[in-house]
């Protein structure tokens, strides 16, 4: 997801009713008497034939529903911290720390809690505004927002008033122990600076909780890799899923499509100019400038994405994942975070195709293009530049036999493709009874949905990443492409 990654964390409440948090002080495993309670109303006595799309249409409190909800209606809960980060200094060593460094008291903008992070400006985060807000109204019908959670309560509450009227605002470090201690919560997807994310990811994990992490996986792929290890490790049912956006892009799925029809591939190119200025309403991201917690900074959160289109694509074309990177780097505009300009070349496992890719984000207009030459045809995925929209994807393509070019608008719908893919397979791999456990369906571990979703190819997409910065930092230096 295309998010301001450095300001949420949110937690799913799966198999447990919500709590009526207008009218009721009920626990979110206990259920209020008010029959005027369309929330404690609707958690009571699923059948466990109910359709799972049967739902409340409308989540307040007016009447009560004609059928009730299936069994894995979802309640969540969104722990928000606030959207600017002056500087960090060491990322937290333990959940209680993440709680204080994020949660409590008061501060200015630049005071350095106990933990080694800066706090926090009292806001909320402009992704969980401006997304989280809606997905969770567009998807009522399959998640219930029960709790938001902010390191002070007054970001929670105003979340809450503006967003989800029947959440509970909640904050602190004890607002994060009791949502992973409370075994009715099933999912918790986080949203927070990538210094800070693996603690929360690693402890949910631990805690038997489904994950939803925003991408990039990790500052490093050594970080990444050591948490996937201890993730495989513990065996269990529990679901760690990346959050990026482009993989679910309906754009880029009809691109790798195409591109199996338009002969032996060339080449791969991969284009990406952003104008990232004082206009952009990320420019403010200070956590994106820590290039020690977050090597490439603004680079790497950026370019992530970039680079798993890019690998849908090379898989597409047979190309396999990528082996070296050679690349040259500079920084042109102080403000951003170093390197701002990266160029380079990338080689394949199975072709002697190369990959050229060139980003920048210290460019005055934003272009982005994706494309595949074949010796039988050509398919472009193009955003921005000069002749297409932001608004949308234009696909566009061309067959050696084909007298005129082929093109396709194609609507935004990664965001809503992923987090829907990611609640059906919640809804696979939790039972009826809300606990984690595998049910008598096809397993959802080391499935096709689960390896698209999985943190490995998060990791892949950051390994690339990593060895172009490395190479740009290195004068051009072959750098071999981790494997994971």
């Amino acid at each position: 997801m295309d998010a301001d990654a450095g300001t949420m964390l949110l937690t799913l409440l799966l198999g447990g009713g919500p709590p009526c948090w207008r009218r009721c002080s009920s626990a979110s495993s206990e259920r209020c008497s008010s029959s005027s309670c369309r929330t404690c109303a609707a958690t009571t006595s699923p059948s466990p034939d109910a359709d799972a799309r049967a739902s409340v249409a409308d989540p307040g409190h007016d009447a009560c529903p004609k059928s009730p909800p299936a069994p894995h209606q979802a309640s969540a809960a969104i722990v928000a911290v606030p959207c600017r980060v002056a500087r960090v200094v060491a990322p937290a060593r333990d959940l209680g720390q993440v709680g204080r460094g994020l949660g409590g008291g008061g501060g200015r903008e630049g005071d350095v809690d106990t933990c080694g992070c800066v706090r926090m400006r009292a806001s909320i985060c402009i992704f969980a505004r401006d997304v989280y807000g809606r997905t969770f109204k567009d998807n009522a019908h399959k998640v219930t927002l029960c709790k938001v959670w902010s390191r002070s309560s007054g970001a929670a509450e105003e979340f809450c008033a503006s967003h989800a009227l029947d959440a509970h605002p909640c904050h602190g470090e004890r607002g994060i122990a009791d949502i992973l201690a409370d075994r009715d919560i099933e999912l918790v997807v986080v949203v927070l600076p990538v210094q800070v994310a693996l603690q929360v990811v690693t402890q949910a994990l631990a805690a038997g909780k489904h994950v939803i992490e925003e991408k990039p996986v990790a500052g490093s792929v050594e970080l990444a890799c050591a948490a996937i290890a201890e993730y495989r490790g513990m065996k269990s049912s529990a679901l760690w899923m990346i959050a990026e956006n482009y993989r679910y892009e309906d754009a880029y799925s009809e691109a790798c499509t195409i591109a199996k029809t338009i002969g032996t591939i060339t080449k791969l190119d991969l284009v990406a100019d952003m104008a990232m200025d004082e206009k952009n309403k990320y420019f403010n991201s200070a956590w994106r400038r820590d290039t020690v917690g977050c090597p490439g900074g603004m680079m790497t959160d950026m370019s992530v994405h970039y680079f798993a289109a890019l690998r849908m694509l090379a898989h597409a074309c047979g190309m396999g994942e990528a082996t070296e990177a050679v690349a040259r780097s500079c920084h042109a505009k102080p403000a951003l975070s170093s390197p701002d300009t990266l160029v380079g070349v990338l080689s394949f496992k199975n072709s002697s195709a190369p990959a050229a890719v060139s980003i920048s984000i210290g460019a005055s207009h934003f272009t982005f293009s994706l494309k595949a030459v074949g010796t039988l045809g050509t398919v472009e995925v193009l955003r921005g530049g000069w002749g297409s929209s932001r608004a949308g994807y234009m696909l566009t393509w061309k067959r050696a036999a084909d007298a005129e070019p082929s093109t396709k608008q194609l609507p935004f719908r990664g965001v809503e493709n992923e987090f829907d893919a990611f609640l059906a397979l919640v809804g696979r791999q939790t039972s009826g009874d809300g606990g984690s456990t595998p049910t008598n369906r096809a397993p959802v571990i080391g499935s096709d949905e689960e390896r698209r979703a999985s943190p490995e190819e998060g990791a892949r997409d950051l390994a690339i990443c990593q060895a172009l910065l490395e190479s740009g930092a290195a004068g051009g230096k072959v750098v071999k492409v981790h494997e994971i």
